[in-house]
């Protein structure tokens, strides 16, 4: 997983990070989601094997880098570099264990992860349910989480696990509010560290109704459903800071779009405000450090292999 991690930032920091971070996401998405969900499912860290070369496997890999990049979420940038260099320091040259990597990251940070260590031991993709409410005369907005692991084989009892929500409040003028949750400041992101069944987090001091921005960067490789509308996509399509969420937001709306005119097949005219919010991506390109690359990734919609996973058996022809 380390080493799918680092690959992965590397190309990051050579090209369009915000389209890095959509490909790997739709890969594993694509890959490693179905495994989670068949009978091959299986942890990151096996309890046994048959032979070597059944570590070859995206949710080792590909998951596992997920796995990875959920220490820096939420340990930060620095923390994670202290973990890092600890890691080194401690086994340069050893052979080392998954359990290595976990207590240098939670040594060199002082910081109790102990909630985080089921992603090593269950198989399974979590099923978050993330539903927002603004209470405009307290002026404050909820996020009310709930999680569930679903039974894998060999695995009927699941436990909660630790999943860093990257979360930011896009205020009606499309820019991101700063954030206070709990007498904390949080800057324009925060990170809930969600490791309970249910839990609600509340952010204090919200003047005007946001529509909150969840799982930014895709933070944890997890499913999410929200409450959010479509007028809410189609404002974070059109406003959001995070690249990966701007993009999903758009990928969403885009797919229903797509499913409907699939299955009505009636005439296709695209509603207005998701026109408005594609332009508003596309006059981005004229600003001197536009990322061109996720301009053109933000405008495709999606592909026929997508669409037929959404669709009921019988619906898509193969040999057609």
């Amino acid at each position: 997983g380390l080493t799918v991690y680092r690959d992965q930032e590397f190309s990051a920091d050579m090209n369009s990070r915000g389209v890095k971070r959509i490909g790997d996401v739709a890969r594993l998405r694509m890959s490693q989601f179905p495994q989670d969900n068949g009978p091959m499912a299986h942890p990151i860290r096996p309890e046994s094997y048959i032979k070597m070369d059944n570590f070859y496997t995206v949710t080792i890999y590909e998951k596992g880098a997920e796995v990875v990049r959920m220490y820096e979420t939420l340990l930060g940038k620095d923390g994670f570099r202290k973990g890092m260099d600890l890691y080194f320091e401690r086994h340069d040259g050893q052979a080392v264990t998954t359990e290595d990597f976990f207590n240098a990251m939670c040594d060199a940070n002082g910081a109790d992860l102990s909630s985080f260590k089921p992603w090593y031991s269950q198989a399974g993709t979590p099923n978050v349910t993330v539903d927002g409410s603004y209470d405009a005369a307290a002026k404050t907005f909820a996020l009310k989480c709930s999680q569930n692991v679903p039974k894998t084989p060999g695995q009927d009892t699941k436990i909660p696990v630790m999943c860093p929500i990257a979360v930011g409040l896009v205020g009606p003028d499309g820019k991101d509010m700063e954030l206070t949750m709990d007498a904390a400041s949080h800057g324009t992101t925060a990170v809930l560290r969600f490791d309970q069944a249910e839990a609600t987090y509340t952010f204090t001091g919200v003047a005007a109704k946001p529509v909150p921005s969840i799982l930014r960067n895709f933070s944890a490789p997890v499913k999410l459903t929200t409450n959010l509308t479509e007028d809410d996509l189609v404002f974070l399509m059109a406003n959001d800071s995070d690249a990966f969420n701007r993009w999903e937001a758009g990928q969403t709306l885009l797919r229903g779009l797509c499913l409907n005119l699939i299955k009505s097949g009636e005439p296709f005219t695209m509603p207005a405000s998701i026109t408005d919010a594609m332009r508003k991506i596309l006059s981005g390109a004229k600003a001197p450090d536009a990322d061109k690359a996720f301009i053109a990734r933000a405008m495709m919609v999606p592909g026929e292999g997508e669409l037929s996973e959404f669709l009921e058996q019988g619906t898509v022809d193969p040999a057609a």
